[in-house]
């Protein structure tokens, strides 16, 4: 971490309300994997240290993350998939390295939001929504 980012932290930190939302984060994941239902993947945890910016989920491999996405995006249910590999990137294509693993995670991870604008309604409606699908 650099000096500027050190320094932007230390700010952050003095400020309660940061501390707060990173705590209804934290509070919005527990209630969501709470009633999530497992049949279609699972819930990562975060660490003591973690933002808990994003609910990640990791789905069972015959799930389809594309097709669980447009079914949220259809119920108005933000999910996501951020980070494309670096290796199969353009600038990168010349790491042709069979990577399984990454590439089998890359089409089960959906990201789905737990920040702490989250009403109570809306966490309902994740969880309902998620348990709504159906293979």
């Amino acid at each position: 971490m650099n000096n500027y980012n050190a320094a932007l932290g230390l700010a952050q930190l003095k400020d309660r309300r940061w501390v707060s939302d990173v705590a209804k984060r934290r509070e919005n994941l527990g209630k969501i994997k709470k009633h999530f239902i497992p049949r279609i993947g699972r819930m990562l945890s975060h660490g003591a240290n973690s933002s808990v910016y994003l609910g990640t989920i990791i789905l069972h491999k015959d799930c389809s993350n594309k097709g669980f996405r447009n079914f949220l995006k259809n119920l108005d249910v933000q999910a996501t998939y951020h980070y494309p590999l670096i290796h199969k990137m353009k600038t990168f294509n010349c790491y042709n390295d069979d990577l399984k693993n990454t590439d089998f995670y890359e089409n089960r991870i959906v990201n789905i939001p737990i920040h702490q604008n989250l009403s109570s309604a809306d966490v309902e409606k994740i969880t309902e929504s998620i348990n709504k699908y159906d293979r």
